[in-house]
């Protein structure tokens, strides 16, 4: 076991990925979420719009570059997120000027489309935001794998002073990657509530399912708490707290 005695460095940075994801969306589907960004539906909250920020950031533009078309689309659809969640737009007119800046005459045909497309519908919003979710937390899992990697290189070749040393390297790593799966993951978030029949009863309908679910597990907004309970509430069990 080698003497010298490692740093630990933080090097996931997901503003700015590790690198990037290959992801190859058809037209079908960048129109899709140009319409899930510019929909009225109390279903679709500021964090479901930062999930797919995150998903179109880490996306690999080199993929769409050669199809102009594509490009512009997802060019598009981050400019329409920029202005909603970095520069506080909230004026749908607004919204579509600051996109159309980009000075692409394929920005009104987008635009067109989207409003002879029309309002997206509730089932195309959950098929959106489970789509986002799943791709989003796969992202975390592979960026994660390198910085994980490098961890299990040092315990493989012995570089560490310390076994607790190594371990809690080991922890935290695992535990960083499982709360940015967590954050992506919209089964653990809480669904806006809206009295429209088309959210109202499958919201009340997934509730029931998921109270009822004896594999279910009820995470907390606390990690230190979640590790405690690792990894949160299990249902049929008692927690007594002292204080």
């Amino acid at each position: 076991m080698k003497v010298q005695k490692s740093t630990k460095k933080k090097e996931q940075n997901f503003g700015n990925p590790v690198r990037k994801i290959k992801f190859k969306f058809d037209r079908a589907m960048l129109n899709t979420f140009i319409r899930y960004i510019y929909s009225d539906s109390k279903s679709i909250s500021k964090m479901n719009l930062s999930n797919l920020n995150k998903l179109l950031e880490i996306t690999d533009e080199d993929v769409y570059i050669v199809n102009r078309e594509l490009y512009t689309r997802l060019t598009f659809a981050k400019k329409s997120l920029e202005a909603i969640l970095m520069k506080g737009l909230v004026n749908r007119d607004s919204i579509l000027a600051y996109a159309r800046e980009m000075n692409n005459d394929l920005c009104d045909q987008i635009i067109q489309e989207l409003e002879q497309n029309g309002e997206i519908n509730e089932d195309e919003i959950r098929f959106v935001t489970k789509a986002v979710s799943d791709r989003l937390q796969y992202c975390f899992i592979m960026i994660h794998k390198e910085i994980i990697s490098k961890v299990f290189y040092r315990l493989d070749t012995g570089d560490y002073k310390y076994l607790k040393d190594i371990i809690q390297d080991v922890k935290d790593s695992c535990n960083e990657m499982m709360n940015d799966i967590r954050k992506a993951d919209t089964k653990n978030r809480n669904e806006t509530f809206s009295l429209d029949p088309d959210v109202f009863e499958t919201l009340v309908t997934e509730t029931v399912n998921e109270a009822t679910n004896p594999a279910s597990i009820l995470v907390t907004g606390l990690k230190t708490l979640n590790l405690m309970l690792s990894p949160g509430y299990m249902p049929g069990r008692l927690y007594l707290y002292l204080g």
